[in-house]
């Protein structure tokens, strides 16, 4: 049975939601390992149908790797903390498995963005960083000073979609 495409991307997305959805109120609930082992399940499953699972495992990587090293910056610098009961580093748990799981989404959904470096920068720049002020709206996170971390966020995140599109025009992979 052949799935289209459509149907892939509609899984990836929601599966993403998902964990996102399990990390922010399992913390919210005091559970950090729930948003962590939805998580796992995801990724193992993700893999385990993937077909270029080479080519996706390396996207994943680099790009959780810049991102966990952000987050751990902003948590380390007091900018922007995510309180937990399970820490590792300087983040919790669940930010481990939070990070790839995004990156699957530039695996298969964000491959528009190959050869738009500047709408790649506008999409970074302005639809993320919101997202992560839920977790202080939660009381699961706070910061020191909510406009610096915007602009940082925001900087950051258009950065780092630019050199995903970038990445992409470079390798050209097609997943």
């Amino acid at each position: 049975m052949k799935i289209s495409k459509y149907t892939k991307m509609f899984f990836i997305l929601t599966c993403f939601q998902i964990v996102w959805i399990f990390c922010i109120f399992g913390e919210y609930n005091n559970n950090s390992y729930l948003g962590f082992l939805v998580g796992i399940f995801y990724i193992f499953f993700y893999f385990l149908i993937k077909k270029r699972k080479y080519e996706a495992f390396k996207i994943c990587f680099i790009f959780s790797i810049f991102g966990y090293f952000f987050d751990s910056l902003l948590s380390y610098s007091n900018l922007f903390v995510v309180k937990s009961n399970i820490i590792i580093g300087y983040l919790p748990i669940w930010f481990i498995i939070l990070w790839p799981s995004f990156c699957t989404l530039l695996v298969d959904i964000f491959v528009f963005l190959r050869n738009r470096p500047i709408l790649a920068f506008l999409i970074g720049s302005i639809i993320v960083p919101p997202t992560y002020f839920s977790g202080i709206i939660l009381n699961i996170a706070f910061s020191n000073s909510m406009f610096l971390v915007f602009i940082i966020m925001m900087i950051f995140w258009g950065t780092f979609m630019t050199m995903y599109s970038i990445y992409l025009k470079k390798v050209n992979p097609i997943l």
